[in-house]
C-alpha cells in the first residue's frame, strides 16, 4: 500500500510522526558504483560505510513531521517537479566538521539547482522549515571518517536523474534504513 494513500488518519501501531526528506534516489547499478567508491576511501580515512541500500542525495531535510500531513507533501513534491538531468559525480570530498566523506560533482547542472531552489522555498511558504545553508549537491560515503580518504581516484560516474522522491528514515536495532514514501517523475 502506498503511505501517502490519502488517508489522514494513523494507522493501528504507527507513530503519529515519522522522520522524512526529500532526495534523489539512485538505481540499484549506481548505487553499486557509490559503494564501491565508499569502499575504496574506507580504509585511509577510517569512516564507516552508508549501508549501500541508504545512498543518496537529499534535496530538502524534513526531520521529524507528522504523518497527517503527508498528502501535503505529496501535493507541494507534484507542483515542484522539474526537468530531468544528468548527475556526474566526479569526486571525493570530506567534512572534517562533520567526519563525512562524499561524493559531488564538480559542477551542479542548472535543473539541479532550480530544483532544490524551488523545492525549498515552496516548503519554506508552507511553513516547513527548512536549512538556511545553500544547496550542496552530494552523496554521503562515509560517517565517522578520521580523516579525508588518499589518494582516491574515482573515474565519472553518470547518474540520470528522472524522479524525486520522499523518503522515511528508520531506525531499527541500532541501524538506519531509508525507504522512499512516493516518488515523482521529472519531466523529460
Amino acid at each position: 500500500m502506498n503511505p501517502i494513500d490519502g488517508s489522514d488518519r494513523v494507522r493501528a501501531g504507527e507513530p503519529p510522526t515519522l522522520r522524512a526528506f526529500f532526495a534523489l534516489w539512485p538505481s540499484a547499478a549506481i548505487r553499486d558504483e557509490l559503494f564501491g567508491w565508499a569502499r575504496s576511501c574506507q580504509a585511509s580515512s577510517e569512516g564507516r560505510l552508508v549501508r549501500r541500500e541508504n545512498l543518496h542525495a537529499t534535496l530538502a531535510f524534513l526531520g521529524e513531521i507528522d504523518r497527517g500531513r503527508l498528502r501535503e507533501l505529496a501535493s507541494l513534491a507534484r507542483e515542484v517537479v522539474g526537468e530531468s538531468f544528468e548527475l556526474v559525480l566526479d569526486r571525493v570530498g570530506y567534512w572534517p566538521h562533520n567526519r563525512i566523506v562524499y561524493a559531488a560533482p564538480a559542477s551542479v547542472p542548472a535543473p539541479l539547482s532550480l530544483l532544490a531552489t524551488v523545492l525549498a522555498l515552496r516548503l519554506a511558504e508552507a511553513g516547513w522549515r527548512t536549512e538556511a545553508r545553500a544547496y550542496f549537491a552530494h552523496v554521503t560515503l562515509l560517517r565517522a571518517a578520521r580523516r579525508a580518504p588518499a589518494d582516491v581516484r574515482v573515474a565519472p560516474l553518470r547518474w540520470r536523474v528522472d524522479d524525486i522522491a520522499l523518503v522515511h528514515s528508520t531506525r531499527s536495532s541500532g541501524r538506519l534504513a531509508y525507504r522512499p514514501l512516493e516518488r515523482w517523475t521529472l519531466a523529460h
